[in-house]
């Protein structure tokens, strides 16, 4: 997709939205910083030109609609990232309503200035602060295609139009004058608009790659699910939430009964792939988001139950158990099922326990299922 146009509409693929999302983001930002200089602007012509002690509703009029223009934007911005995340094509749409509402307004101003004999005093300021507005716009804001094009035209095009009411000469070149300007700005900006998305590719691109770095780190090559590494950090997260909201927390150990003999009998790549299907059995007998399953070292694997009383992860553990004992591989014309060991150990955690006697006690209950006969579940004392 041309990054000329990912602003301007609501793309499909993950990357485009991600980029279409921090460009509104940092549009609004960049247009924001103008949100309270135009109604000083106006309260300043009209004051200067005396226009307020001829016509002071009407002054008052426009000041309200410049007031409450930037209140809006203000308002908006505290929850403009909010409404980008869960509905990009309306938070653009009314951030350009808004946007654009300012530009649209001096432009109606400046051509108001051309045929109301009340306005002619304003006349020069309305036409230097227009064509202000729709330069500084336009180049400040040439993030989205969209704004670097109406930003000036609803500015200038207002004024051309009763310029050309009144077809004088000077008007009429006036009024040319104005309709290049348009394209003139939408083509001068364009170093502006390459330069910031050229930035924001590079930048994107850098956060992915290291997105990508770090769910290495914390993946199992083999199996794709998490690793040990990754599991010890949850657990350690967990631990402290359950602490503080004294919750239970349940952690399962799993290791795959004879896999010694798998090895020895059938070679180790065919021990890989029962690893691979029982990391997949595992992971599909986890129902809720935040269950962790990650691989521990070697044929066990470890699962982190966030919230989860005793009688909670005795059921899971028996889940866990059926999942595994209905792999069956195919070696060689032979069929081959799989089984596995779980110890599971419950607790709520205390100022004097730490997050490894969770592991340290469902550790002890898989030796005692081991002991006990294998496949099967074993809970922890207490648990």
């Amino acid at each position: 997709m041309a990054v000329s146009s990912i602003l301007d509409h609501t793309p499909d693929h993950p990357i485009a939205r991600a980029r279409a999302r921090q460009g509104l983001l940092d549009l609004a930002k960049r247009g924001d910083r103008g949100i309270f200089v135009h109604l000083p602007l106006w309260l300043l012509i009209s004051l200067w030109t005396g226009l307020w002690t001829q016509q002071p509703l009407f002054c008052a009029f426009n000041s309200a609609l410049f007031l409450g223009n930037a209140l809006a934007r203000q308002l908006l911005r505290q929850r403009f990232a909010r409404m980008v995340e869960a509905d990009y094509a309306r938070a653009f749409r009314v951030y350009m309503t808004l946007l654009l509402g300012n530009c649209l307004h001096w432009g109606v101003l400046t051509g108001l200035s051309m045929h109301w004999p009340a306005l002619h005093a304003a006349e020069m300021p309305l036409v230097f602060v227009a064509v202000g507005v729709g330069c500084s716009g336009s180049l400040g804001l040439a993030i989205s295609p969209f704004v670097r094009f109406w930003y000036p035209a609803g500015v200038l095009a207002p004024l051309a139009v009763a310029l050309l009411t009144d077809p004088t000469a000077l008007h009429t070149l006036i009024a040319l004058v104005s309709v290049v300007l348009v394209p003139y700005l939408y083509r001068s900006s364009q170093v502006v608009h390459d330069d910031y998305w050229a930035a924001a590719d590079a930048r994107l691109e850098l956060e992915e790659r290291a997105r990508q770095l770090e769910l290495l780190s914390v993946t199992d090559a083999l199996t794709q699910v998490n690793n040990r590494l990754y599991f010890e950090h949850r657990l350690v997260a967990e631990w402290a939430r359950a602490a503080r909201e004294s919750e239970p927390l349940s952690v399962l150990i799993i290791d795959l009964d004879h896999f010694k003999n798998i090895n020895d009998s059938h070679g180790h790549p065919f021990g890989d792939r029962c690893l691979v299907a029982a990391a997949q059995a595992l992971r599909g007998a986890l129902h809720r988001s935040n269950d962790v399953l990650a691989r521990y070292g070697g044929e066990e694997f470890a699962v982190l139950l966030a919230g989860a009383d005793a009688r909670a992860a005795q059921q899971v553990a028996e889940r866990l158990l059926a999942g595994v004992a209905a792999v069956e591989l195919d070696h060689e014309g032979k069929s081959v099922r799989l089984a596995c060991s779980i110890g599971v150990s419950t607790i709520v955690p205390a100022s004097m326990s730490s997050p490894s006697s969770a592991v340290s006690e469902a550790d002890k209950a898989l030796y005692a299922a081991k002991q006990q006969g294998r496949n099967r579940v074993v809970a922890a004392p207490g648990a």
